[in-house]
């Protein structure tokens, strides 16, 4: 300990005695750690942790196959959703989300003062077969889950945090959206946000229920599909599968339209997209870093012959 404390006296009158290089020095590597950091927070969730929900690996995106691409070929008629549940044989649930939500903002009214929120309209089932379990409260029924059904809400963590100070009691009670009470009946886990999974551009504050029925199939291709895969089953044994069901459904309908499935695993469809600009990123910030450690080897090695009297004493 007297070594060490001996030590830390010199340091720090080495710093007093060059003020311009220390904060320098700080200066440079509070650049490459911050760059370092943005490029780890970004990447983090979408593609080095696993998918905060139960079991990820058995999630699969289904996507629906249009020559035309865009958002044509990700989403599907619930006309669709609605025979793959019921025909399909790989998995146990089948659930899917408005793909077009951020088109529409919601005004919050009543206590405080109003405010523009996002709000998705998810199946009723689509936190039990992703495995989210509300942090307060509960999911929604399957009667707030049809055309017509009670105004239900869930609120998003982080929102129900900054607007009603994570007060539990929040549940059970009613909020004003565009003018239209709604019971909140729960809270998202502060480990799913559907943002940041689902919509990374996008701040989303809570969950509507949204009617798979014929009433939304006349849409058109507005859903987009998610789902959890039987045991035993694989993306390639549900992609078999579903190709079946296509085909029946096509011989007893020939004029039906936009009916296809494209089965993929869940993260590689979130992560996929942004694979090549994070990995641009990341050997960005390793190229900064390297950057700042050969700068502070030089400014050492610069200020070596001014330390060479001390050197000597020290050896002496």
């Amino acid at each position: 300990m007297d070594t060490l404390r001996h030590d830390m006296r010199s340091a720090l009158r080495a710093v007093r005695r060059d003020l311009g290089l220390f904060w320098f020095s700080i200066l440079i590597i509070g650049i490459g750690v911050g760059a370092s950091t943005a490029v780890f927070s970004v990447m983090s969730p979408l593609m080095l942790r696993p998918l905060p929900f139960d079991d990820p690996a058995e999630l699969v995106w289904i996507a629906n196959d249009h020559p035309e691409g865009g958002m044509s070929g990700v989403t599907s008629r619930t006309s669709n959703l609605m025979d793959f549940r019921e025909q399909s044989r790989s998995f146990d649930g089948i659930t899917g989300y408005f793909a077009f939500f951020e088109q529409r903002s919601y005004t919050l009214a009543g206590d405080g003062e109003p405010e523009r929120l996002k709000g998705v309209d998810v199946a009723q089932d689509f936190l039990d077969v992703l495995g989210v379990q509300p942090a307060v409260g509960r999911s929604f029924t399957e009667e707030e889950g049809v055309w017509g059904g009670p105004n239900a809400v869930i609120l998003t963590h982080g929102f129900w945090t900054r607007r009603f100070a994570a007060d539990p009691g929040i549940v059970g009670t009613a909020i004003t959206l565009d003018n239209e009470p709604r019971q909140v009946v729960g809270v998202l886990p502060s480990s799913f946000d559907f943002a940041g999974i689902f919509a990374p551009t996008t701040e989303v504050d809570f969950l509507l229920p949204f009617p798979i029925s014929p009433e939304t199939d006349q849409w058109g291709n507005t859903i987009s599909m998610v789902g959890r895969l039987a045991p035993g089953a694989t993306a390639a044994s549900a992609q078999t599968d579903l190709d079946r069901v296509v085909r029946g459904l096509q011989e007893a309908d020939p004029d039906r339209w936009g009916l296809a499935a494209v089965v993929s695993p869940l993260q590689e469809q979130i992560s996929g997209p942004f694979r090549t600009g994070f990995m641009l990123l990341a050997a960005a910030a390793i190229g900064v870093m390297l950057i700042v450690c050969v700068n502070l080897s030089n400014l050492l090695l610069a200020k070596a012959p001014t330390r060479s009297r001390e050197m000597a004493v020290r050896s002496a």
